[in-house]
């Protein structure tokens, strides 16, 4: 729905309302630095006249016949100045601005046939082929353009490579004006020549072209149809505007349009008049667009980027946004509405990750509704780490404008603020769900199954289905009073938990889940066939890429190091410092009680894998495994035999500094270890509380065949760590006492004085479900040696 003057109608029913106050609340983008005065001057300068272009074409025309007028760089005075006309507060003040770089104006309205021709169908009330198409939405508008430029997407004019676009409410005004700063581009009466409005119209639209065109050839920018603009609408907008190049506020609940129409009288075909279109609107038979032509920035390219599996990514800005839901009729957990800032630009998935892209990195496809563009579902959390994993593995260094990035899931965070594209609104299409239908699927349009990614409306940012289709899982932990707490900048979700969160609604629940807002929570074991997930292409923080000996790019948590020389295989995973809940609440042995916050307050790295036998032969000489195998985990050795192996190996490599830092082997304390085990999660077991999972985690009693396999068969934890459930029991740095956890300092616990047991953490290949929980914890005598116990590696800060 568009209003002008503040005055809000339908296509059936018009009529005066009240003012709409539009909040200016920040959005997920850059905040402009230009901020001028106030103020109008007092002395309107003329326009900086046209400059002619030497090599660029006056005008040019598209594939789908529509024309375009080159528009010059230049200055003009934006708004109303009150010695013209009685100035509305929306037009105020009167400020100088500069349009950089020249661009290219539709010459008319985008016609009913052009808008046929690329989007099939003409939703017009007013047919007719040289009518301005009418009645579309904002954004029905930005799918028709997307798809005009994936139709022409290399258009080269004057050796200059431009884009389809709407205008800004800036470029719209000074193509307008044309240099004149009268109250119409033609003067400051009413001239029936140049526009069909109220008093000439007949009530109906009309072939674009048939009034007299500005200054600068443009037709019909007075009159007809409402010309859409890129812009989000605040009335206040032009007090803080920027002098170069504005774009309008960065978030809002409507868009702004310009230009007047055929319903409206002829004061609203005023060069400075603004109006606005609700987000939800169905589409006016007297709002319409026009196209512009705009040259692709240095930085275009990397503003989308396309993978080895043809997942396509749109690059979020940094910035801050609301988050959360401020209403009476707001879920608990989503409240309060409060600020958040993303302090550095990523990338997201443009769709949901489709049945296609999972087989061709997993091999399978678990989706109860098969389509090779529906969205993967009946993946867990955990499934969705196991693919980010391979496809790291596959894509070890991505490089994208001259920054290295990772695969990962998005914070809750990310997701919001990408999903809103600005928009603050209960939907990113608007406050109401009458038009839901038309951008997302679910329980009333689904037909109780998924659909093909990208059928719908995208958001401001050219992002399907981030409402509907299916639930999409994040990062974060999910914890209900979080966001009374949550940090301002980059926030991560909870430390830990039972949950992870997902958003977004679903094909099989109804409109409520498809607000921005929305948040929601499952096991990370849990699949289902309404879950599923979207990429994030997260920039690698300078601290996860180890300096020397990197195998391969940083997983969350951390990066991989390879030791040096005969050890090269060997393999390690930076753990950040943090705290974490050690121990165990419920269902817990004597030893394992209490459960009690412990802080690590270094990041050390923890080996990838278990010590293989090939690894422990390098170094000793010998394999003194029951089970042979190279990539077997070396076992039957005392926690004294791994003392030897440790002591030769820093004598092997007495001075290994990584990032400035000096470092050296050891076992890991037993809190390092169950901190690195359990990656954050707060469940039994790493992965969850279902035992029902356990055979895709570990190898134990019930799957080993009496035997250990080689590392890393099975699913690694959110760090990238496997086997920390089962195959063989790992010694730690520590004497073991049952009753340690009582008395346990909070920093960086070294374990018991009591010498008598050495602790071994994990489970075995030989052990039952219970002990390979991720509190489980034994000891043994120091020389003791089993053929289910082997150990890994730690590199820890000297």
């Amino acid at each position: 729905m568009i209003s002008a003057r503040f005055l809000v109608f339908s296509r059936f029913q018009r009529f005066a309302a009240a003012v709409l106050a539009i909040l200016a609340l920040i959005g997920c983008a850059a905040k402009s630095a230009n901020q001028p005065s106030d103020g109008a001057s007092e002395t309107i300068a003329a326009p900086t006249p046209p400059v002619k272009s030497v090599t660029q074409p006056s005008e040019t025309t598209n594939s789908i016949g529509a024309a375009f007028v080159l528009i010059p760089a230049g200055s003009f005075k934006m708004g109303c100045d009150p010695n013209w006309y009685n100035c509305k507060d929306y037009e105020l003040p009167l400020h100088e601005v500069t349009i950089s770089q020249a661009f290219y104006m539709g010459k008319y309205e985008v016609t009913q046939t052009q808008w046929v021709e690329i989007m099939g169908a003409n939703p017009s009330e007013f047919k007719g082929r040289d009518n301005p198409v009418e009645s579309v939405s904002w954004y029905e508008v930005l799918k028709f353009i997307e798809k005009l430029n994936d139709k022409e997407p290399n258009i080269i004019i004057g050796g200059k490579q431009y884009r389809y676009a709407l205008p800004t409410e800036a470029q719209w005004e000074y193509a307008a004006r044309a240099g004149a700063n009268t109250r119409y581009y033609w003067g400051d009466q009413i001239d029936d020549a140049y526009a069909w409005y109220k008093g000439v119209s007949d009530k109906t639209t009309h072939p674009v072209g048939q009034k007299l065109p500005n200054k600068w050839g443009l037709y019909d920018m007075a009159g007809n149809v409402w010309d859409m603009t890129a812009d989000w609408y605040d009335k206040n907008y032009y007090k803080n505007s920027p002098q170069n190049d504005p774009k309008g506020p960065l978030s809002g609940k409507s868009y702004a349009s310009r230009g007047g129409s055929w319903y409206f009288d002829a004061e609203r075909l005023r060069s400075s008049e603004r109006a606005y279109g609700e987000l939800d609107g169905e589409g006016d038979n007297n709002v319409g667009f026009r196209l512009a032509l705009v040259e692709v920035e240095k930085d275009e390219a990397i503003k989308t980027y396309k993978n080895s599996i043809g997942a396509r990514f749109v690059l979020i800005p940094s910035g801050s946004f609301t988050m959360g839901c401020g209403g009476d009729s707001c879920q608990s957990n989503a409240s309060p509405a409060h600020t958040v800032t993303i302090s550095k630009a990523f990338y997201i998935g443009k769709y949901e990750v489709t049945q296609a892209q999972w087989f061709e990195i997993t091999g399978d496809n678990p989706s109860e509704f098969k389509g090779s563009d529906n969205p993967v579902e009946s993946v867990s959390w955990n499934d969705a780490q196991a693919f980010i994993k391979k496809l790291n593995d596959k894509e070890p260094n991505i490089v994208i404008g001259g920054k290295q990035y990772r695969y990962a899931l998005p914070t809750e965070a990310q997701w919001e603020c990408a999903a809103r594209a600005g928009a603050n609104t209960n939907y990113y299409f608007g406050d109401k769900d009458s038009r839901a239908g038309d951008y997302a699927w679910y329980k009333g349009n689904s037909d109780k199954t998924t659909h093909p990614v990208g059928q719908k409306l995208p958001n401001k940012w050219g992002l399907y289905d981030i409402a509907g289709n299916v639930y999409e899982w994040t990062a974060d932990w999910k914890d209900a009073n979080y966001y009374k707490e949550s940090p301002e900048i980059d926030p991560k979700g909870a430390d830990s938990g039972a949950e992870r969160v997902i958003r977004g609604g679903r094909w099989a629940a109804g409109t409520d889940p498809l607000r921005s807002a929305y948040r929601d929570s499952f096991a990370p074991d849990k699949s289902d066939n309404d879950i599923g997930f979207r990429l994030a292409l997260v920039e690698v923080e300078k601290e996860e890429t180890p300096s020397a000996g990197a195998k391969e790019p940083p997983v969350t948590g951390g990066g991989d190091l390879g030791a040096s020389d005969a050890l090269s295989a060997i393999e390690f995973v930076l753990i950040p410092s943090g705290s974490f809940t050690m121990g165990c609440g419920k269902q817990c042995e004597d030893n394992e009680t209490p459960a009690h916050t412990v802080v690590i307050s270094k990041p050390f790295y923890m080996g990838k894998y278990e010590v293989t036998q090939a690894q422990w032969q390098t170094i000793m000489g010998v394999n003194p495994s029951r089970v042979k195998g190279e990539n077997n985990p070396v076992e039957s050795v005392s926690w004294n035999d791994v003392r030897e192996f440790i002591q030769k190996l820093n004598a092997s490599e007495p001075n290994m500094v990584i990032d400035g830092k000096k470092y050296r082997y050891a076992l890991p304390t037993e809190a390092q270890w169950e901190y690195a085990a359990r990656a954050g999660s707060d469940t039994r077991y790493y992965w969850g509380d279902d035992e029902t999972k356990l055979g895709d985690y570990a190898w134990y009693k019930d799957n080993a065949q009496a035997t250990t396999h080689p590392v890393g068969q099975k699913l690694p934890n959110r760090w990238g760590l496997y086997d920390t459930a089962g195959n063989a029991r790992e010694w730690t740095a520590d004497w073991y006492d049952e009753n340690y956890y009582k008395n346990s300092p909070q920093n960086d616990p070294a374990g018991s004085t009591r010498e008598q047991y050495r602790a071994h953490r994990g489970g075995g290949w030989s052990n039952p479900a219970n002990l390979l929980r991720s509190s489980h914890r034994d000891g043994y005598l120091p020389n003791f040696r089993s053929h289910n116990i082997g150990f890994r590696l730690a590199l820890i800060q000297e």
